[in-house]
């Protein structure tokens, strides 16, 4: 899609559409008013027949006349001004790009100055609605067979103002949006991949390519060198399938004048069978979802560095496929982490953790980072608990989840935090080892897999954000996120990393 930003009076202006967005107030403020131009006129007569209300996210486009220069023009309604978010703002905007797409229109104009800005800054609504507009497109229609009745995507939209100083004002925020959407994107069609063609040695060549056009450093450990090592967790998990496990790690060094980093690890089970735990009908079909964290620690450096962000990042994939087979670990063996730690395993099933674990302890040990953060698809429980509204969040550190926080609320990727109580431990003891790696209850199964992830983290401030509801979607929802993987963790970290200072 090709965004412009264009200095233009719309008097004059040609366009196919021109989009108008009111809200209830503002409509009521123009029924009152006495004298109309052409376009004001033609929007109080669908005022006044009832087709248009400006009630939240509704969309009207109607043909204009030969009074004015665009073709047509689209209503959008905000709904109550006190009640509108910057959230229900990519709602509406996203609405509007959905119902051109079903009306094959492929290009449209965005008029800035009908844009909220009574509530918000031009530049918090440029970057919402810039946002919304990339990601709203968004369809994973690799292998449909396309027809001439396929809805067409949206090839380009311009936003014009009158004032020079409003557009140079979102020059920058537009660069901004375009390279983070970009990731969200790549992370998206990583994530809905077959799981034959996204295994952890795809993930690898798609680091090396990474590193190669960002300039950063790359370090792959295989099998040979994971068992070198100690890994026993991650190569535990991946012993069953025919795609050998793979830990990759990416550097990426923005400030020069310090050796602080972040540390993002991601749980890359690029296929979850649930090993001899295995998954049943209704859960199974859609596992290939289980690498998620690991392709949102791969975008988020990719964005970083794009961005030229000026902080440093080790981005780690731990990647393993967990397969059904002869070989495959069994419930009641002992592995031992590369910390030393002795592992029970209870359950196939948990194998997130144990993937995690081997990296988190490794990269602690090795690159010594000021704040740990991993990302996963890491249980069913988290998603029980807030369905796909926001991920479950945990740690060691009141700042650093603090930080991620207003970084949810700011990018709608929302967080909440649960407790991760000393009284926890207790489930995870072992009769025949340092720890279980599942707790065999019904209860409390997030907190004790983030419990057991704390035993690889060492003093390092850390938060462990379970994205098992939010990074992929039976179906879509508000406009620009949809059906399968939303890329979760893209935009939440980018703006983290806005306001982290070790």
């Amino acid at each position: 899609m090709n965004i412009t930003l264009k200095k233009a009076d719309l008097k004059g202006y040609a366009s196919a559409l021109v989009v108008f967005s009111f809200t209830q107030e503002q409509i009521e403020a123009l029924k009152k008013e006495k004298n109309h131009d052409a376009l004001n006129t033609l929007i109080l007569h669908l005022v006044q027949s009832g087709d248009f209300s400006a009630k939240e996210g509704q969309v009207l486009i109607h043909n204009t006349n030969h009074q004015l220069t665009f073709a047509r023009f689209c209503l959008l309604g905000l709904g109550e001004k006190e009640k509108l978010t910057i959230q229900k703002v990519r709602a509406a905007y996203a609405n509007v790009l959905q119902a051109c797409r079903k009306m094959r229109i492929s290009e449209y104009t965005i008029s800035v100055e009908h844009m909220p800005d009574e509530k918000f800054s031009v530049e918090e609504l440029a970057e919402a609605v810039i946002e919304v507009t990339l990601l709203a497109d968004y369809e994973w229609d690799k292998y449909k067979t396309k027809t001439k009745e396929s809805a067409p995507h949206i090839s380009s939209v311009t936003f014009v103002s009158s004032s020079e100083k409003t557009i140079g004002s979102m020059r920058e925020i537009l660069h901004k949006t375009q390279l983070i959407c970009e990731q969200v994107v790549f992370v998206r069609d990583c994530v809905n991949e077959n799981a034959d063609d996204m295994t952890p040695q795809m993930l690898e060549r798609l680091a090396k390519e990474a590193a190669k056009q960002y300039k950063l450093k790359l370090t792959v450990l295989d099998e040979h060198h994971l068992r070198k090592l100690g890994m026993g967790m991650i190569l535990g998990v991946g012993q069953g399938s025919r795609y050998p496990p793979r830990m990759i790690f990416l550097e990426y060094h923005g400030n020069s004048k310090s050796k602080d980093s972040v540390a993002f690890v991601g749980k890359g089970i690029t296929f979850d069978t649930g090993g001899l735990n295995l998954k049943p009908t209704g859960f199974i079909e859609t596992m290939k979802c289980d690498m998620s964290g690991a392709a949102a620690v791969l975008g988020i450096i990719k964005a970083a560095a794009a961005l030229k962000l000026p902080v440093n990042i080790v981005s780690v994939l731990s990647c393993a496929e967990n397969a059904l087979g002869s070989r495959a670990q069994k419930p009641g063996d002992v592995v031992k982490a590369c910390n030393g730690k002795t592992v029970e395993i209870t359950n196939t099933d948990a194998e997130g953790r144990l993937v995690l674990g081997d990296a988190m302890a490794y990269t602690v040990k090795q690159y010594k980072p000021k704040a740990l953060i991993d990302i996963a698809t890491l249980t069913g429980s988290c998603a029980m608990t807030f369905g796909d509204i926001c991920a479950g969040i945990m740690g060691t550190d009141d700042k650093l989840i603090k930080i991620l926080f207003e970084a949810g609320e700011k990018t709608n990727e929302r967080v909440w935090q649960l407790p991760i109580y000393p009284d926890y431990e207790e489930d995870l003891k072992s009769d025949i080892a340092d720890a279980k790696n599942c707790v065999l209850t019904r209860y409390a199964g997030a907190i004790t897999a983030a419990v057991f992830l704390k035993y690889f983290t060492e003093q390092t401030p850390w938060a462990h954000l379970d994205i098992a509801g939010t990074a992929f979607l039976e179906k879509g929802k508000n406009g620009h996120l949809p059906k399968g993987a939303t890329g979760f963790g893209v935009r939440l970290c980018i703006e983290f990393l806005h306001h982290w200072k070790p």
